[in-house]
């Protein structure tokens, strides 16, 4: 239910946003708010979104290198375990803004990253892994024809979305792209 109501909700947000702009919708939607106060209520809303979303998502991270690590003291209570804690998501939060100033071009390297897992992520795997669970417990046909149409979505939106970005790399690239570590201020 949750990923029917995120794909009604984009789509009336990008048909929305083209019917308005055309052939101007800026690829980045809040482009649209005019310079100023609004500006900058989105921005500050935009970063405690990502803080708390970075937030989240690090320390799953954290847990499952740590596993793989065979580190699980970093895993227990006491002073030990959340220094160790500490340790590595620091470690983690400098690699990735490392990571994300030295690469030229990274909001693009971002969205081709984004095109190529996203729908797969959300759409495809679960269906699938739901189609293998399926066997052992039987599905009907109308449940297996609704996991396939779901999947061949899916795929059409990493296929067209991944050539999409790739092509928009390559047009950014063409006009001279960005330097790593620069600071490309938008305002």
């Amino acid at each position: 239910v949750a990923f029917a109501l995120l794909s009604v909700a984009y789509a009336l947000v990008a048909v929305g946003a083209y019917g308005r702009c055309g052939d101007h919708t800026p690829t980045y939607l809040l482009d649209v708010l005019p310079h100023g106060g609004s500006t900058r209520i989105v921005a500050v809303l935009m970063f405690i979104h990502i803080v708390v979303s970075y937030t989240i998502s690090s320390q799953v991270l954290t847990r499952a290198i740590m596993l793989i690590c065979g580190c699980t003291a970093g895993l227990e209570p006491g002073v030990r375990g959340r220094g160790l804690w500490f340790t590595f998501t620091t470690s983690i939060a400098i690699f990735a803004m490392v990571l994300s100033n030295a690469i030229p071009l990274f909001d693009d390297f971002v969205a081709i990253i984004g095109a190529l897992l996203s729908s797969n992520l959300a759409f495809v795997f679960p269906t699938a892994l739901f189609l293998v669970y399926g066997r052992k417990v039987g599905v009907g046909r109308i449940s297996r024809f609704t996991c396939f149409v779901v999947m061949a979505t899916g795929a059409m939106f990493c296929v067209c979305g991944t050539f999409s970005t790739i092509a928009q790399t390559i047009q950014d690239a063409g006009r001279g792209g960005g330097h790593p570590f620069a600071c490309n201020a938008l305002y």
